[in-house]
C-alpha cells in the first residue's frame, strides 16, 4: 500500500507590496497563499511527537518572510517561497503552491489573479 501524507496551510492572508506598477509597490494589496507539501509524517502519526513532522508555524513564517520582500511578479514570489520551503525541509517530496493577488489593477472587475506552482522532487 502506498500512502501520501500532506501538510497544508490554506488561506494565508498577507498584505504585501508586489507589482510592476509603482502604485502596487507603494500602496500594496492583499494576497492569499495556499501551500501544500508532501512529507512523510508517519512517525508523528504514531508517536504524537512534533519531531516526526514539519511544524506548520515554520511554513507560515517562511510565507510571511518571502511575501515581505517586494517583487515585480508574483511568479517570482511563488518560486522564492517554494525554494525556501524546500531548502529548510529537504525531505519534502512535493510542493503545491498558489499565490493570489486580490483585486489586481486591471480595467474591470476581477476577484484575483493567481499563479500556481507544483514541484516534484
Amino acid at each position: 500500500m502506498q500512502t501520501k501524507r500532506t501538510i497544508s496551510l490554506e488561506g494565508v492572508k498577507v498584505y504585501a507590496y508586489h507589482g510592476v506598477l509603482e502604485n502596487e509597490r507603494r500602496i500594496g494589496t492583499d494576497y492569499i497563499v495556499n501551500l501544500m507539501v508532501d512529507y512523510d509524517w508517519s512517525e508523528a502519526g504514531l508517536s504524537d511527537s512534533l519531531g516526526g513532522t514539519i511544524n506548520y508555524a515554520l511554513l507560515y513564517d517562511i510565507i510571511r518572510k518571502e511575501m515581505a520582500i517586494p517583487s515585480n511578479l508574483i511568479e517570482h514570489v511563488a518560486q522564492r517561497i517554494a525554494d525556501h520551503v524546500h531548502s529548510d525541509f529537504p525531505k519534502i517530496t512535493e510542493i503545491n503552491l498558489e499565490v493570489k493577488k486580490i483585486a489586481p489593477p486591471v480595467d474591470g472587475q476581477v476577484d484575483c489573479s493567481a499563479v500556481g506552482l507544483h514541484i516534484v522532487y
